[in-house]
């Protein structure tokens, strides 16, 4: 039951996630607006704010969903594979972005994101270590 929870979260995550990556970039200014303002007053570049730690944070919740997921099997799977979650995810982005005229692609994003899903696949694993009701295995493997 609970694993089930976990992918739903993941689907929703990753759902938002494209909706987020793929809306027009007019449209994704005016939402993250509020976000950059005062930030930017500070002196703090956008660039830095929502080009470096936005595209990691905000993989970091997907991450830890699947890690959540397959609390089942060992942290290196875990790891693996919340890790490849962002991953997968924020190819498709990149490339659905090179159809859409307002978009544009950026190895970075692919690779920031990618550290954002571990970072979070790293969080789950903690927290299940933190919380022993929710159990990642030292050594099971996918199959066993």
């Amino acid at each position: 039951m609970r694993r089930n929870f976990w992918w739903w979260v993941a689907l929703v995550l990753g759902v938002a996630i494209l909706w987020m990556a793929l809306r027009s970039n007019e449209a994704v200014t005016r939402t993250l607006l509020p976000l950059t303002s005062s930030p930017v007053g500070e002196k703090v570049g956008t660039h830095l704010l929502i080009s470096i730690w936005g595209n990691i944070c905000v993989f970091v919740p997907l991450g830890m969903a699947v890690a959540l997921a397959l609390s089942t099997y060992s942290r290196r799977w875990v790891l693996l594979w919340g890790t490849l979650a962002g991953f997968g995810l924020s190819a498709s982005v990149e490339l659905a972005q090179l159809f859409i005229p307002s978009r544009y692609t950026d190895w970075r994003d692919l690779w920031l994101n990618t550290l954002g899903a571990l970072l979070g696949a790293v969080a789950g694993v903690v927290l299940a270590m933190l919380f022993p009701s929710i159990r990642i295995s030292a050594t099971s493997e996918p199959g066993d």
